[in-house]
């Protein structure tokens, strides 16, 4: 049993080894001491530590590769690398995804931001949205509204929540929680692992630095098909994957319909509002963020309809 290392970096992957090569390529010039490097490769097509692309990675023994036979979702791919990580007694973890490139120090700042802040449970740093044309700059204005660089730090209330790349804890924190993240959900993990962290009376803490680089999507039917697919989780994740009933459908369903405008409205100022104080003009995507979140709204009743769209199957 490895007992050296203190601290992990977790990435899940679906293929996408060209982007994994990158993110190691930055990753490693400043890993710091006694920190490993784990790699989900969730059911990729080719066994990723036998690529090409991978293979000289295999031999750093601060990278570990762990493999799912099949696709089995992001959630279950983290819960993988954390059990490795239990078994170990490692205790900071850091989430990272595959699409996305850390800045210098990256790993290093958590670790210095999980010292400096004890009594916070998650904390996320800075992102920083990438990629041509105008629809890569509307994903990122919708995406990272809340983890804009250059705001300042401060903790996150409801009914905000922190996404799980750039994002760091400790397991200590989790003794009693066998899974951290709901391998069942699609899409949501995220946001169901906070409300696990708020229910146990943590708190959410936002830095701007460290700073990631994610790739937005840049093209209109990749941007709102996205929006639409990630909005199904809605009706499951609030409620409880195990909670749902036809009654509590019914009832979700007649509340979202009437306050379906609200839901659009409030959901636009929310996201748009950090964005205007950064820079006013911003002003001018409300129109496109107001179409966003009606697309969503659709996709929050589908997901109410049949939540079976928003999991895998079982």
């Amino acid at each position: 049993m490895d007992t050296h290392y203190k601290h992990c970096l977790i990435t899940p992957f679906l293929n996408r080894f060209d982007m994994v090569a990158q993110l190691l390529e930055k990753l490693m010039q400043d890993l710091p001491p006694a920190t490993v490097v784990i790699l989900i490769d969730d059911g990729s097509d080719e066994v990723a530590k036998d690529s090409p692309t991978l293979k000289n990675w295999s031999q750093d023994e601060r990278v570990v590769f762990l493999r799912h036979e099949t696709n089995l979702g992001p959630a279950a791919a983290r819960n993988s690398g954390v059990a490795w990580c239990r078994q170990r007694g490692i205790n900071t973890v850091i989430l990272l995804d595959s699409d996305c490139i850390p800045q210098p120090g990256m790993v290093q700042k958590h670790l210095e931001l999980q010292d400096k802040h004890p009594d916070m449970m998650l904390i996320g740093g800075g992102i920083q949205g990438e990629g041509k044309g105008i629809w890569a700059h509307v994903d990122r204005t919708l995406s990272w509204f809340i983890l804009i660089p250059q705001q300042p730090e401060k903790e996150i209330n409801e009914p905000l929540h922190l996404p799980t790349t750039n994002l760091s804890f400790r397991l200590e924190n989790f003794t009693n929680i066998p899974q951290l993240f709901e391998p069942r959900y699609r899409t949501g993990e995220d946001i169901a692992f906070v409300k696990l962290v708020r229910k146990m009376g943590g708190k959410l803490f936002f830095s701007p630095q460290p700073i990631i680089h994610h790739q937005d999507r840049e093209s209109f039917k990749a941007l709102f098909s996205h929006q639409f697919r990630w909005a199904l989780h809605t009706y499951i994740v609030r409620t409880g994957i195990d909670n749902s009933s036809i009654f509590r459908q019914i009832s979700f369903l007649l509340f979202f319909l009437m306050t379906f405008p609200i839901y659009v409205f409030y959901a636009t100022y929310l996201t748009i509002t950090p964005w205007i104080k950064i820079k006013p003009l911003f002003v001018l995507y409300i129109p496109v963020i107001l179409l966003a979140y009606t697309i969503k709204g659709f996709g929050v009743i589908m997901g109410t309809i049949n939540p079976k769209l928003a999991l895998y199957e079982q």
